[in-house]
């Protein structure tokens, strides 16, 4: 009975940080039903601590309201006391973070794409998502065609604060398309 339990408890906390990705992309997304594959190499779970560590190819593919994906070659989540929540996780890069947005004002989603060299944290205390060294991100309004939205970001560490939907980059660069409207058609003269 005991390894059925501690099996049970195995698999809460796989889905716990799985669930826990989507909300890492798009601040915690309001949704009915998400699902999580997490794949690596290993995982190890330490119930003393509640954290999981993912290494070899860790990679976890969320599905539901806002698709993501998060790749590294080790991901550690550490889990609240109930196991419910992920208070935090550090991914080891180099890093690979895809994520498709819930549409905006105007009704546009987005696919958002970023990478890190170094490593990716997301801390549920302070709801901020890093990324450090030689941190990357390209943005494209879906569908993507040739009159799509596109920005690409560059900095050596990029901090997007889902508190106040701030991105602060250090050492930025960026790059942006944005469509021009078609020329209006000359009126004649009267």
């Amino acid at each position: 009975m005991q390894g059925t339990t501690r099996g049970c408890r195995v698999l809460s906390a796989v889905l716990a940080a799985g669930l826990f990705a989507g909300g890492l992309a798009w601040g915690q997304a309001n949704t009915k039903t998400q699902s999580a594959e997490i794949t690596a190499e290993s995982m190890t779970f330490n119930w003393g601590t509640n954290e999981m560590v993912f290494s070899g190819g860790a990679r976890a593919v969320i599905s539901g309201a806002n698709p993501t994906t998060l790749a590294a070659p080790k991901f550690t989540v550490k889990l609240s006391e109930k196991q419910d929540r992920v208070l935090s996780l550090i991914a080891a890069g180099p890093v690979h973070i895809e994520i498709v947005g819930a549409p905006d004002a105007h009704g546009v989603r987005a696919r958002i794409t970023a990478t890190a060299k170094e490593r990716a944290e997301y801390a549920e205390a302070t709801q901020k998502i890093v990324l450090y060294g030689g941190a990357e991100a390209d943005y494209v309004s879906l569908p993507e065609g040739p009159d799509s939205r596109r920005a690409h970001f560059t900095g050596e560490v990029m901090e997007a604060d889902l508190n106040t939907s701030v991105l602060t980059v250090t050492k930025a660069h960026l790059n942006v398309t944005v469509p021009l409207p078609p020329p209006e058609a000359a009126t004649p003269s009267q």
